[in-house]
């Protein structure tokens, strides 16, 4: 618990965005501004075993941004962190996507060469596994 505590703290200080909304079974890269997760995904998720919530940290996916949702419950928007980078003079930020059937994945990369990297598998309609942790389970609330 403590290392996806410290994933989720860590990939805060690092945060941005892009998207695509193609839900194909064929990867594709975009590098728009935005994020756009495919609606298989689109829902709040929190942590379980099971069915029963164990954190309250996990994930909202909405049609145009990725919020992580911290076990203290502060909410950061992938794409408002973006933005911010962008106002303060980071204009080459960039986010890639990637969208198949059962994958959303989205690189976040700054000038500085550091990269951020979202990537979930869709386990069924309501379940979906980050692999920066593989062993937890996010179920859609």
């Amino acid at each position: 618990m403590k290392k996806i505590i410290l994933l989720f703290a860590f990939s805060m200080l690092f945060s941005c965005s892009k998207s695509d909304s193609n839900t194909s079974n064929s990867p594709t890269a975009s590098s728009t501004n935005d994020f756009h997760p495919p609606s298989w995904i689109q829902g709040n998720y929190k942590q379980t075993i099971g069915n029963n919530v164990i954190a309250q940290n996990g994930f909202n996916f909405s049609s145009n941004d990725l919020v992580v949702v911290t076990s203290a419950g502060s909410l950061l928007s992938q794409q408002g962190s973006v933005n911010s980078a962008r106002t303060y003079g980071s204009q080459s930020v960039t986010v890639i996507e990637t969208i198949t059937n059962t994958l959303y994945s989205a690189q976040i990369n700054y000038p500085s060469g550091q990269s951020v990297i979202y990537a979930f598998d869709k386990i069924s309609s309501t379940k979906i596994k980050w692999q920066a942790a593989p062993t937890a389970e996010f179920t859609k609330q």
